[in-house]
């Protein structure tokens, strides 16, 4: 974890708990780590004060605003731990922008990029020229990719979705025509990858059966839903990537 990223976390952790600031500077001193110790500390909360992350009230340390500083896009881009546990000690009205939606188009393409290249190394050099990154020409098809499988029949259709925030649950955003697709293609796959520290894994997988049984019919033909939230945990998912 960079150095900057700790002595931030002990600033915001100790103003969501709006620590006493002479608490919170003897706790640097007696600090083990440099990083949590009290030159780190004090510099780290000159930094946040300045940047109205924090604020200090009659002697307590509160939490100010959530800003999108660089040093702090620039974690959650990464996956950093540490990024996401600052963001998610501020409530929703103290934020100035949603870490969940930041650079998705970015964070979505490396995902897919990824996706293609476990392809590539796993499928038979045969078949490595059928693999074709769709979305980079038609972002309307309902997919992302089309890949030859091992152990299945034919192609095999992928949608990609990949998050940098860690923890237990995987949290994604699926549209109306990904899930139409999703309806008419049994061989239509949701493939979910994760970001953390900078290095991306397949969270798991969801074959087109599964994912419908999630999400409801309309109820009314005059309403319709167009995009909504999907969260699963590893024990919701199969493991591994479809038909490998």
């Amino acid at each position: 974890m960079p150095n900057r990223l700790v002595s931030y976390l002990e600033v915001i952790r100790a103003a969501k708990r709006n620590e006493h600031f002479e608490d919170f500077k003897t706790g640097g001193r007696l600090a083990s780590d440099i990083r949590s110790g009290y030159q780190a500390r004090m510099a780290a909360f000159t930094e946040l004060l300045d940047q109205g992350f924090v604020n200090l009230e009659g002697g307590l340390l509160t939490l100010g605003s959530l800003a999108p500083e660089t040093w702090l896009l620039d974690g959650l881009t990464q996956g950093e731990a540490e990024s996401w546990e600052i963001c998610d000690a501020f409530p929703q009205k103290a934020r100035k922008f949603q870490p969940d939606l930041m650079n998705l188009e970015q964070i979505g393409r490396e995902g897919e990029d990824f996706v293609v290249a476990w392809l590539q190394q796993n499928l038979e050099p045969s078949l490595k020229s059928a693999v074709v990154h769709t979305s980079l020409t038609d972002d309307t098809a309902g997919y992302d990719i089309v890949s030859p499988s091992i152990k299945l029949d034919g192609r095999i259709l992928l949608e990609v979705k990949t998050t940098t925030r860690p923890g237990e649950y995987f949290i994604f955003h699926l549209s109306r025509n990904e899930w139409n697709t999703a309806k008419r293609n049994p061989n239509w796959y949701l493939v979910l990858v994760r970001k953390v520290h900078n290095r991306y894994s397949i969270f798991g997988y969801l074959n087109s059966q599964s994912l419908v049984s999630y999400y409801p019919d309309d109820s009314h033909k005059d309403f319709q839903w167009t995009t909504t939230v999907g969260k699963l945990s590893a024990d919701d998912l199969f493991e591994g990537m479809p038909g490998f």
